[in-house]
């Protein structure tokens, strides 16, 4: 029996947490059991600026969160990122793995804390809009700027006291965002490429800052998770709001149909 498990997976940020998260549900799945020590240092190159492992400058160790999974039964997991979230994730028997291995650090629930003062944020009448197009544009049909808006005007008109919290890679729709309801929140710590700017979002910021960026972004991800009502688009950004909620109540997803044919099993649609 391998008692260390190590990811080589090495692409996006969410996309590393994703391929970890399953690849750890398989090894239990085939030995019942949880692996001794998860080794990820070869990912998350993308965010580093010099050779190390960073998982927990992002997440807690495991051997600090008091949890001991018993193997019941197999668990079924894949790649949901394109599928109807609240169809295919079996939310009560992957919550453990979640919190296991995914519970943000103190230095991210610091960051977390600080946004949530200086914007002023409720979470109980919050409006999340997690929007995320750019390179994603490769992988999947994205939902237009105009759909999107379309849906927020209608949750916004069931709860009118919500403000609306929007997080995006699109500074267009940011802006047409802003310009239809005034009290939206921006959070601008995170950096946003130009309107003309084209690929990977991360790709726009300098090597020496992404490792805090991403700690930033992960922050405003578990804002995002508590909020009371969210929208969103498929993908693994998506799926991680949704992993860090530990369900999908309240949670507004439009599916699209994968370009890389993958079969989404879903209609194309609000879900």
């Amino acid at each position: 029996m391998k008692k260390i498990l190590i990811i080589n997976h090495n692409a996006g940020f969410f996309s590393n947490c994703s391929v970890k998260l399953v690849r750890i549900i398989n090894y239990f799945n085939e030995y019942k059991k949880l692996p001794e020590n998860v080794d990820s240092s070869v990912q998350y190159n993308f965010y580093k600026h010099k050779a190390g492992d960073i998982t927990y400058n992002f997440f807690k160790h495991p051997t600090e969160i008091d949890l001991d999974i018993k193997y019941l039964l197999k668990i079924k997991t894949g790649d949901y990122q394109f599928l109807a979230f609240k169809k295919y994730i079996d939310f009560p028997n992957i919550n453990p793995f979640i919190k296991k291995y995914f519970t943000v650090s103190e230095d991210i629930n610091n960051i977390k804390e600080k946004l949530i003062e200086k914007y002023c944020i409720n979470l109980n009448k919050t409006i999340a809009i997690l929007y995320r197009t750019g390179d994603k544009k490769k992988e999947m049909e994205i939902i237009s700027n105009l759909d999107m808006i379309k849906k927020i005007k209608d949750l916004k008109g069931k709860f009118p006291d919500h403000r609306i919290l929007v997080q995006s890679d699109d500074i267009n729709f940011f802006n047409i965002v802003k310009s239809l309801w005034k009290d939206s929140i921006e959070i601008n710590e995170i950096k946003k490429p130009p309107a003309s700017y084209v690929g990977n979002p991360w790709s726009y910021i300098p090597i020496l800052e992404r490792e805090n960026q991403a700690q930033i972004f992960l922050a405003i991800m578990q804002i995002i998770a508590k909020s009371d009502k969210i929208i969103l688009n498929s993908g693994n950004v998506g799926i991680w709001a949704a992993y860090f909620r530990g369900n999908t109540e309240g949670i507004y997803q439009y599916v699209t149909k994968s370009i890389n044919n993958i079969k989404t099993n879903s209609k194309k649609g609000w879900l």
